[in-house]
């Protein structure tokens, strides 16, 4: 007897993990989503750009000071050639690019996803809140 085995061309990747990190807010968390998404990639077999670091900070940033929240989830997955990473928490109220005024202080991390992302968005959630999402290309 003879046991079928399928060919290498319908054998299928299995899918990367969609990895999670749940905390409270506050002023270290966007140093512990730096540390996470870091670490992330690297159980993905990836290198993560500094723009995926740095783009990572702006939307943690923003959920732990703007969004009235009990928590803040970031959640990171391999898609492609590209690292997706989502930060979701409670506040519907979706983040807000600032005007580009000469001298203004801060107010630049929605503007700095839009011009390093590959792709973002805002996706509201049934159960209130938002998910803050972005791709960033994977380093060839």
């Amino acid at each position: 007897m003879t046991s079928a085995q399928p060919s290498p061309e319908a054998r299928e990747a299995p899918p990367h993990p969609v990895m999670q990190l749940t905390v409270a807010p506050g002023r270290t968390v966007p140093s512990m989503a730096r540390t996470f998404v870091q670490g992330c990639a690297d159980v993905l077999g990836a290198t993560p750009s500094s723009d995926a670091i740095l783009l990572t900070s702006e939307v943690v940033t923003n959920a732990v000071q703007h969004a009235d929240t009990r928590a803040v989830v970031i959640l990171v997955e391999r898609v492609g050639s590209a690292l997706h990473v989502a930060v979701v928490d409670d506040d519907p109220s979706p983040p807000v690019m600032q005007p580009d005024e000469p001298g203004r202080a801060g107010g630049f991390g929605v503007r700095l996803v839009d011009q390093l992302a590959a792709s973002w968005g805002v996706d509201e959630l049934v159960d209130d809140g938002k998910r803050v999402w972005f791709e960033i290309e994977l380093p060839g």
